[in-house]
């Protein structure tokens, strides 16, 4: 009987090695895009090999398919006009690596997707684009010429949760109605003043901003399109220039965020 068990748990070890090849043969490895971008065109899983670096002036990846998921697998993306383009296609899954240094935006999704875990630092245009319905979570986004995390005051139901967007010429992160945005630093931006939005998190309306830091913004540390609409609490924000908060209905009882040291 003991032997039976040791050749059943064997067989399903192996069949469950059998299974995670094949898993991983249908993975298809991004190699290289230093001559031409490396263009997806149907649904399924990629990851990177190794780092890409685009010398082209064209993008590194562009996305033409739906239900995309590129796994960066820590490696790093430098050079070229955007990252990864997968704009209008919905359903992409971005996560686990860099991308650096784009003339253009750094990453782009259409609506349903997810962007997870990248570090989009020195883009000439916004960090990462997103659209509505979108998860953009635990990413960096920094010092990027346009938006850090820009879902465009059109999106909605997007939810925005535990990013830093720092340092980026206009706001850090910018979203549009029925959204969510929590947990995230956003400090330093707007450093272009001639753009119309350089708060630390700018949101269209009907959204929930909560337990977030904004400082030392150009604009304010929260600006909230819509006015009332919006409800906001558990935010630290500071010594940010035009204000702390433009619009929207602070949360609670009492009030329960916290601007410049005081109950806000």
């Amino acid at each position: 009987m003991e032997g039976r068990t040791k050749k059943l748990l064997a067989l399903a070890a192996a069949l469950l090695f059998a299974a995670s090849q094949s898993a991983f043969a249908h993975k298809i490895a991004l190699t290289s895009c230093s001559t031409a971008p490396i263009t997806i065109t149907t649904s399924g899983s990629c990851f990177l090999a190794n780092n890409l670096g685009s010398t082209v002036g064209a993008d590194c990846i562009d996305v033409t398919a739906s239900n995309v998921t590129i796994n960066l697998n820590g490696f790093t993306i430098s050079g070229g006009t955007i990252g990864i383009n997968a704009s209008g296609q919905g359903g992409i899954r971005i996560e686990g690596g860099t991308v650096i240094g784009m003339t253009g935006n750094g990453v782009v999704v259409g609506d349903g997707s997810v962007v997870e875990g990248v570090r989009v630092v020195g883009s000439g245009g916004d960090g990462i684009d997103c659209g509505s319905d979108d998860r953009i979570s635990g990413n960096d986004a920094a010092a990027n010429s346009g938006y850090g995390v820009n879902c465009g005051l059109a999106s909605e139901g997007s939810m925005v949760a535990g990013n830093v967007a720092n340092s980026n010429f206009a706001s850090g992160i910018l979203v549009g109605r029925l959204g969510g945005v929590t947990d995230n630093v956003a400090n330093g931006n707007g450093i272009k003043l001639a753009d119309l939005h350089r708060d630390g998190i700018t949101a269209g309306g009907a959204d929930l901003v909560k337990s977030n830091e904004a400082s030392a913004n150009s604009g304010y540390g929260l600006a909230f399109i819509s006015g009332a609409s919006s409800g906001y609490a558990w935010n630290v924000l500071s010594y940010n220039l035009a204000g702390n908060v433009q619009g929207g209905v602070s949360m609670g009882a009492a009030n329960t965020n916290l601007c410049n040291g005081s109950a806000c």
